[in-house]
């Protein structure tokens, strides 16, 4: 095997005084022989380290709050037509419109189911009155 140069590494023979490749004086020290490498050079490449993902803060859009326009009087109809069963027929209706139109349907969900009761009670207490008593004058 052939020695390298201390200075450069460049591979030089016995026999010169000086490295054609850098110059330095080959016959002041002992030229080292090369180390045969065990492994071969791994040569890593250095992703950028990646930024945290940044996120705008969440920005809720201001919606004015609509009233229940037909929820609150289906639900007034139902509650009053347990007392007197005519009010359950507005009851539906303004219960169905609010189901549809109105933000907020619980009360118009809960006015339908109360003026639906209402209407078969109302319909079934009139069955029965005219079933107990069939000759009521005027009927």
């Amino acid at each position: 095997m052939s020695p390298y140069c201390t200075k450069c590494g460049n591979e030089v023979e016995e026999s010169w005084r000086v490295c054609p490749n850098c110059g330095k004086n080959l016959k002041e020290s002992d030229v080292p022989q090369p180390q045969p490498s065990l492994s071969p050079q791994i040569q890593t490449r250095i992703s950028p380290t990646p930024q945290p993902y940044q996120t705008q803060p969440y920005q809720q859009q201001y919606r004015p709050v609509k009233p229940t326009q037909y929820g609150t009087p289906a639900l007034v109809c139902g509650l009053i037509g347990c007392c007197c069963g005519f009010l359950g027929i507005p009851a539906i209706i303004l219960g169905a419109l609010g189901l549809s139109r109105d933000e907020n349907t619980s009360s118009a969900s809960i006015g339908l189911i109360l003026g639906l009761i209402n209407t078969v009670c109302w319909i079934l207490g009139i069955i029965l009155l005219f079933t107990w008593f069939p000759n009521i004058p005027g009927f």
